[in-house]
């Protein structure tokens, strides 16, 4: 009973259960104090996000983590890792004009950007380096702030996509500067694992989960794509947050080579919680949108189970990060995501949104077979002697 305890005060849950409740009334706000176009717009944005800290943000992160392990005691980056930060966040606000959007509202887009990159940093060295307080308080300024900045900016005014956003980037930049002192000018001073290389298997992770809401958004209607993107973010949030206190509470004993075995029924938790989810999400969209957007129960299900399958990858996920060998799994990461896009691209007109849910299940599907195979084999090659 104590270790149980134990495990659910833990800091990396309180830290998911306290950004969960913000999550959900960020949801809210935006759902119900957006227009359907302006939301619509915020969803493209949000893809566009985590599609650009996907390609610098996460494999920065997962770099400064390893180095915190190792006994790094600041957060630095290296020069091509600057470089590579500032072409994301150039490409982030083009990409932005190009699809949607006033020159404005593009350079807040990019430099909103920067903020996911600086936050993403410190999360990561206070994972690495075990300090789960930290981690908590970092966590929670994160997910709270920019719900406060939202409600005031309610309050004074009309909350519009620009004050969204402007909201956004400020919870990240508050939760990265409550590690200033961390921070540094200077070069890595272990850098053992490259962040290019981390950062291209995460970037196929997030095209994967992210585009095909960029699609979407050219060939259904907004309503459509604002339901579907409101359920798979609420949805996003519960098994994401699984997910991350698995990483986060294993990410370093993964580094150091003492990851242990997952338990099945952790697994078959997880896909039972998907089914029970598929119904609560179609209640709690209709509820914390106001009855504006909510989905049919066959997306729902169909969402939960893609995502369930997503969080059941943690433990190969890790395993593989760990060898280092990163080659075979970039290839298949993009090879997976290239076809998930060009069926997007070919289903979403006939299919809409339950086809783009569809072919995301079937992608994690295949990306969490070839992780288990891979650890297989990996496994099998260091116990030959």
């Amino acid at each position: 009973m104590r270790r149980a305890l134990s495990a659910l005060t833990h800091e990396t849950v309180l830290s998911q259960a306290i950004s969960g409740v913000f999550a959900i009334v960020q949801l809210g706000i935006l759902t119900r104090l957006l227009d359907v176009s302006d939301y619509a717009i915020y969803v493209v944005a949000a893809a566009i996000w985590a599609i650009a800290n996907a390609a610098v943000g996460v494999g920065i992160g997962i770099r400064i983590s390893n180095d915190a392990a190792n006994g790094s005691t600041s957060i630095a980056f290296t020069v091509s890792e600057r470089y590579r930060t500032l072409l994301a966040v150039l490409i982030c606000g083009v990409s932005f004009a190009i699809l949607s959007g006033t020159p404005v509202e593009c350079i807040l887009v990019g430099v909103t950007l920067l903020s996911y990159v600086a936050c993403e940093s410190a999360i990561a060295f206070v994972v690495g380096s075990r300090q789960f307080r930290k981690f908590l308080y970092v966590f929670t300024v994160r997910s709270g702030a920019p719900v406060i900045v939202m409600v005031l900016w309610a309050f004074l005014g009309d909350l519009s996509f620009t004050g969204a956003v402007i909201a956004l980037m400020i919870g990240q930049f508050s939760a990265a500067m409550m590690l200033w002192r961390h921070f540094s000018v200077q070069k890595p001073s272990v850098a053992s694992l490259s962040s290019g290389l981390t950062g291209s298997i995460s970037l196929g992770m997030w095209v994967l989960a992210s585009a095909d809401k960029i699609i979407l958004e050219q060939l259904v209607n907004p309503e459509e794509l604002a339901s579907y993107a409101m359920a798979y973010g609420l949805l996003d949030r519960v098994f994401r947050a699984i997910q991350n206190i698995y990483t986060s509470r294993n990410m370093a004993d993964a580094f150091s080579g003492k990851l242990g075995k997952s338990s099945h029924w952790l697994s078959l938790g997880i896909l039972a919680l998907a089914l029970v989810m598929s119904p609560v999400a179609v209640v709690a969209c209709g509820i914390i949108s106001g009855g504006r957007y909510q989905p049919d129960l066959l997306l729902a299900l169909v969402i939960s189970l893609g995502l369930a399958i997503m969080t059941l990858s943690a433990p190969p996920y890790l395993k593989m990060m760990s060898t280092k060998k990163y080659a075979g799994p970039i290839i298949v990461i993009y090879g997976i995501a290239s076809g998930n896009i060009l069926g997007n691209i070919l289903l979403a007109p006939k299919f809409g949104v339950l086809g783009a849910g569809l072919l995301t299940l079937a992608a994690y599907l295949t990306w969490l077979g070839y992780l288990y195979s891979y650890s297989v084999r990996f496994a099998t090659k260091v116990s030959v002697p």
